[in-house]
Parts: structure tokens; C-alpha cells; sequence
């Protein structure tokens, strides 16, 4: 999905939200939502952390400690192929500037 954003032209801060879910088969859909309209911040520089753990409450934690220092764009709740617990965390490159 980065490289599909990258490649239609959105730049940072134009992202409203990305979801993932798995189909009924287990294959991973990711879906993103931008607006041109929005302002234009710069270089789209989006990454993602994938997170998973053996409880909902330990993929929390996880994601919680990566969110430090990220301007997150989107977490979207997912379950692993092997059905665990987990998280995709979008975000893009660089220190957050709330944390400035």
C-alpha cells in the first residue's frame, strides 16, 4: 500500500486513515483513504511497524512503546496468518513534531 500511495502522488498529512483486515480466505487487505485536497506536508516518508503477540493486551503494550516518538498516522487491529493478536502501525519517518 506505501508503494501504491507513493506511486498516486499523496504526500504526508493527505492520509485520512488505512485499514487491514483478513478476507474470509486469510489473505491480508490493506485499504488506505487520502484527500488530495488536504495540505501538503512534504515527502510522504510513510513506514509500518507489524506487531503481534500470544494476547490482545501484550499486542497493545507493544504497539503502545513503538508509538513513542512517531507522528502515527493509523493503527489498524489485524490477526497474524497464525491468528494472534496483532497491529499494523503507520507512521511517517522521522521524530514526531509534538514531540519537539
Amino acid at each position: 500500500v506505501v508503494e501504491q500511495l507513493t506511486a498516486s502522488g499523496v504526500r504526508r498529512g493527505q492520509i485520512l486513515s488505512i485499514d487491514s483486515h483478513r478476507s474470509g480466505r486469510g489473505n491480508l487487505i490493506i485499504s488506505a483513504h487520502y484527500s488530495p485536497e488536504l495540505p501538503d506536508r512534504g515527502e510522504l516518508a510513510l513506514h509500518f511497524n507489524i506487531h503481534t503477540a500470544a494476547t490482545w493486551t501484550a499486542v497493545y503494550e507493544l504497539v503502545a512503546e513503538d508509538c513513542n516518538y512517531k507522528e502515527v498516522v493509523d493503527l489498524s487491529g489485524c490477526p497474524g496468518e497464525d491468528k494472534k493478536p496483532g497491529f499494523i502501525l503507520f507512521y511517517y519517518a522521522g521524530e514526531s513534531p509534538l514531540n519537539a
